[in-house]
């Protein structure tokens, strides 16, 4: 049984194969209270099975005489399959791809290249039937879509400077109800499984790349307008969030004053930072005090009940005093908010187009890949709809350029910047604010950033650095009664 061009489950185990891992695993149960656990065990046993069918060897093949060859995987399954193409596309290294061969985990390097080479040319075929543009499958008709485009480089920097290749990756975003069972995406392969590589006939060697007579100098005359549109406020939404923002402030910052309060705390509470060696060596001095009046002599016996009873006290004290302790229950901020949000997030399924191998800033480049955009967009959603397209600061200045100077783009796509470089944009415009305000000198006095890092964080340079910075002086503001 060979890869048939999906990597779907079918009937690659037997039925009965499965239920005797089941057995040997988790024994006669028919199922697990636990979703979660259900569902692990269910992955380990097609697991384990994928990995006993690829490894079964027929009858003729275990009487074969012959000792200085190898065996022949006969029965590929989606794990072994899905494996060697994922190590591949992830380090292109035929050794890492022969190991897990000869382990038995993976097809051979030769297969991967096999299959990728058919996986290929059956992409070729169905966008050689839509006008030269590839529409996905999986894509369901009627429904709201989104793209991505990005350039994507490989091998940037090379010895003599040749060989690289600076190519253009569009994404197709595609929202999909948790409900809704994945559509199974089946390449027609046709290619013939002995080649490695496409042929000459079938490869494509350069892209039909659009004109675009948009001169890097020129400037725009006016900027797009969109009939119709309109931008709107949402105050349900943003209350929402507000209100969730300030229930995490109010129990933290009550929390916070039960644990820094310790000498208030009644009825013996102590701090969760208190430390326990301390109260352990106060009550070990008040078990070891002598009454004053004890002049007999103790003996042997009366010294091990002696020591056994400081024990239980010293025991019970540490009991106690652990029972005692006040635990900062509510997470920080993350945390808070990965447990507020609501389990019914919308899935977004994606689907990745072939690479333009063509630099993403020019403008041809740019201008081919967003009317594949558009084309597909019109199949899959309908005609006279705008297509929306997500791009980086660099890419948006250049798209944003060419809606303006052609007459028949400017009311057929609706642009936007990314969430990276939104939230850069917003950094900078808090830094511009936070600047001179007192707090980056506290940064830098209180040894928490350096002097190179805290102009990097108001300029907005370092994403994580900078919304780290900014979050924990906003909490720290609110908990201070400043803000």
């Amino acid at each position: 049984m060979e890869f048939a061009g999906s990597l779907a489950e079918q009937d690659h185990v037997p039925k009965s194969l499965e239920t005797l891992i089941r057995w040997i695993l988790i024994g006669p149960r028919s199922s697990l209270e636990s979703t979660h656990r259900e569902q692990s065990v269910q992955l380990l046993t097609k697991t384990i099975a994928q990995s006993i069918m690829f490894a079964y060897k027929s009858d003729r093949q275990a009487s074969y005489k012959q000792a200085s060859s190898g065996f022949r995987y006969q029965n590929e399954n989606p794990q072994v399959v899905g494996l060697g193409l994922k190590v591949h596309q992830a380090t292109r290294s035929k050794a890492e791809v022969d190991m897990l061969h000869r382990f038995g985990y993976s097809v051979s390097y030769e297969r991967v290249l096999r299959i990728e080479t058919q996986l290929a040319a059956a992409v070729l075929k169905q966008a050689a039937q839509s006008n030269g543009i590839y529409i996905p499958d999986r894509l369901v008709r009627g429904r709201f879509l989104f793209f991505a485009i990005d350039n994507v480089d490989f091998d940037e920097d090379t010895s003599d400077g040749k060989h690289t290749l600076h190519a253009t990756a569009t994404a197709v975003f595609q929202f999909r109800d948790a409900s809704e069972a994945t559509r199974k995406a089946i390449l027609d392969i046709q290619q013939p499984a002995n080649e490695k590589s496409l042929s000459t006939t079938m490869s494509p060697t350069s892209p039909q790349l659009l004109p675009c007579n948009v001169r890097s100098q020129q400037k725009p005359a006016s900027s797009t307008k969109y009939a119709g549109f309109a931008v709107e406020q949402y105050p349900d939404i943003l209350q929402k969030y507000k209100a969730v923002e300030l229930s995490w402030l109010l129990v933290r910052h009550y929390q916070r004053n039960l644990l820094t309060a310790s000498s208030e705390c009644p009825d013996g509470l102590t701090v969760d930072f208190l430390d326990l060696e301390a109260g352990t060596e106060e009550a070990m001095d008040t078990t070891d005090k002598v009454d004053d009046d004890q002049t007999e002599p103790l003996t042997e016996k009366d010294v091990t009940h002696q020591r056994n009873d400081e024990s239980t006290n010293i025991h019970g004290n540490e009991t106690q005093q652990k029972a005692n302790v006040i635990h900062q229950t509510v997470p920080p901020w993350s945390g808070f908010n990965s447990l507020c949000s609501s389990p019914d997030t919308a899935l977004t399924s994606v689907h990745a187009l072939p690479l333009m191998a063509a630099p993403a800033h020019e403008y041809q480049t740019l201008l081919t890949v967003i009317k594949q955009a558009e084309e597909i967009n019109r199949v899959v959603v309908g005609p006279n709809r705008k297509v929306v397209i997500t791009l980086d600061m660099a890419l948006y200045e250049r798209a944003k350029k060419l809606q303006m100077l052609l007459e028949d783009c400017k009311e057929k796509w609706v642009l936007r910047i990314g969430e990276f470089h939104t939230v850069l944009c917003a950094l900078r415009a808090i830094g511009s604010t936070v600047e001179g305000s007192g707090i980056d000198d506290a940064w830098v006095t209180a040894d928490i950033y350096g002097p190179v890092t805290t102009r990097k964080i108001l300029e907005g340079k370092h994403m994580r650095r900078s919304v780290d910075a900014h979050i924990t002086e906003y909490l720290q503001g609110h908990l201070a009664g400043i803000l």
